[in-house]
């Protein structure tokens, strides 16, 4: 026991490292541990099977384990109740893709297959259980992949406060077996080769790091958005990023890389390792998302503060060539050149519906990124925000042309967004993970914002805005019905584009814009929500409102609003500002 550890009050907490995952399965051990489990579950042998297939044929978000490891890791599982729980959570996954038609209204029934949130709960209960009776015992990894599993199907439905709170008791286990930290022995300057390395010990630690990775990502899609902070600190992750499975699953050394604190060093240590992982780049540029949602959406980024504005400039601009010189270095099989993705399996490359899968993820995660990055731009040249009336004509001028060329750059990242989704199958949103439907939801935002108070300038985007909207609301619907989320995405688009259509109605008539005023009486009589007063007259602007959960009532109040400039190129008090003036 070192120094630091002796005049330290509390016990550290120690890698715990099973070591089932270095040895081989032994069939009729799996078979029994199999056996007991669904037993108990009360799941037939068949539909098991038939479960733990679909599992591995449709789980493309993320890779946690293999057939074979999972099966070593049931072999050896000193509890028969963690084994029950990690089951439980994979069947919550698969149900849905062998689910019969009766069980699309029943949690079980007799002769079909027990619906989704049927095994979730059962997953829940078997948890908290197994994490009762551990007490002070450190918990599992089997344990842990189950509570991952469970985050994804909480997290899916919705990032409500009974998700939010699941996925921390996730992350606070994941850090007592120091999940954050397998690889803290590890040098990455040092010149190691295949040869120095113990192959059993470092694929035994790529499944560590899988789960790891898998939570951090879950981490950074829940506090993106509720606008709260990770729970993940980034400077004490000492993990590296997965390697390919088919390296993984070969038992073949692939160098990897910690993600580094500083954005501009992330790619250029990737690419140093030679880890072409999709997931790898993926986590990647999901961090310079959030780096970037992290600038736009501070307090004083959305206030507009001029003594902020340079400092954020420069720091949106670190990012932005960060990005950039992501997007040049990823390896050629992970970019997305426009081309049609089937999502479907060739018969002699059972791969191939992961390969589109990573290549719709990171064209998405890339094409957010972007949104965010010019996000502030926009809304700095909303009509709000600049008195552009008491400009002189060149200066009024040259603001349309930059305000032009910002929302060019906001509308394509949008629009790439729209074209990789109508050049997928039209059944892709079951092949991907249903996170990136929020991400479609940005997208959809942008249309709303071209439509209501982009430049006229901009015809060509505002004469396809309608359409793309279209195609976004469409297939948001069939991530939503396909999921189950209880997110109301497309009530609140319309609720956002009315919502905005009569913050600039009273604007444009005021300062004799006739064509936008014309437009925005056309959105208020598309759009079928509510106006900003009730029958009474009362503002609604006051009302009570839940921005994570929403509401049976379609009211506009602050919460929403806040809700929507989370999502949106436009903060609360701007446009409060701009409605009052």
């Amino acid at each position: 026991m070192s120094f630091s550890e002796l005049t330290y009050p509390s016990e550290g907490v120690t890698s715990q490292q099973e070591a089932t995952a270095q040895g081989h399965q032994c069939p009729t051990k799996v078979d029994r541990i199999l056996g007991i489990a669904l037993e108990h579950l009360e799941v037939t042998r068949e539909l098991g099977n038939a479960l733990l297939s679909s599992y591995f044929s449709n789980m493309t978000a993320f890779s946690l384990f293999s057939r074979e490891i999972l099966d070593n890791r049931l072999a050896h599982t000193k509890s028969i109740l963690d084994a029950e729980a990690l089951l439980a959570s994979i069947f919550s996954f698969a149900a849905r893709f062998v689910a019969t038609p009766s069980a699309e209204t029943s949690d079980h029934t007799g002769s079909g297959t027990p619906a989704a949130s049927h095994f979730a709960t059962i997953a829940s209960q078997r948890l908290r259980r197994a994490y009762t009776e551990s007490e002070d015992l450190t918990p599992s990894l089997t344990l842990i992949q189950a509570y991952i599993l469970l985050s994804y199907f909480e997290l899916t439905e919705s990032v409500r406060p009974r998700s939010w709170r699941i996925l921390g008791e996730c992350v606070r286990i994941s850090y007592e077996i120091r999940l954050h930290a397998i690889d803290e022995d590890f040098d990455p300057d040092s010149d190691i080769s295949a040869i120095g390395i113990d192959l059993e010990q470092w694929t035994m630690r790529e499944e560590y790091r899988r789960a790891w990775w898998a939570i951090w990502e879950m981490d950074v899609f829940a506090s993106t958005l509720r606008r709260l902070p990770t729970a993940i600190d980034w400077t004490q992750n000492f993990t590296l990023l997965p390697v390919p499975d088919s390296d993984w699953f070969s038992r073949s050394y692939q160098k990897s890389c910690f993600l580094a604190s500083d954005p501009a060093l992330r790619w250029k240590d990737l690419t140093k390792s030679g880890n072409r992982s999709a997931k790898a780049w993926f986590i990647l540029i999901n961090s310079l998302m959030r780096n970037t949602q992290v600038l736009v959406f501070s307090a004083r980024a959305l206030a507009l503060e001029p003594s902020y504005a340079e400092q954020l400039s420069v720091d949106l601009t670190l990012v932005s060539n960060a990005l950039s010189c992501t997007t040049v270095s990823l390896p050629d099989e992970l970019v997305y050149s426009g081309e049609i993705l089937n999502f479907e399996n060739d018969p002699t490359d059972g791969t191939q519906l992961q390969a589109d899968a990573d290549k719709y993820s990171i064209h998405l995660m890339t094409q957010l990124s972007h949104v965010m990055i010019n996000n502030y731009s926009v809304r700095a040249r909303a009509p709000w925000a600049n008195n552009t009336s008491k400009e002189s004509s060149h200066s009024h001028g040259l603001h349309s042309r930059a305000s032009t060329a910002e929302w060019t750059k906001y509308l394509n990242a949008a629009e790439e967004i729209v074209k990789i989704v109508r050049n997928s199958n039209p059944r892709h949103y079951r092949h991907v993970n249903p996170f990136l439907v929020n991400t479609l939801w940005f997208a959809a935002a942008a249309q709303c914002s071209c439509r209501v108070f982009g430049p006229t300038s901009l015809t060509r985007q505002h004469r396809l805005a309608g359409s793309n909207l279209d195609l976004l609301q469409l297939t948001i619907d069939r991530f939503i019905s396909f999921w189950g989320s209880t997110e109301k995405l497309k009530a609140k688009l319309a609720r956002l584009e009315r919502g905005l259509a009569t913050l600039m109605q009273p604007r444009d008539k005021e300062h004799g814009d006739a064509s936008r005023s014309t437009q925005s009486d056309m959105i208020l009589q598309d759009v079928n929500a509510p106006s900003m007063l009730d029958t009474t007259g009362l503002d609604l602007l006051t009302a009570n409102w839940d921005p994570v959960l929403g509401s049976e009532e379609d009211v506009y109040d602050e919460n929403i609003l806040h809700s929507f400039a989370g999502n949106f190129p436009f903060g609360l008090d701007d446009l409060i500002a701009f409605a009052n003036a």
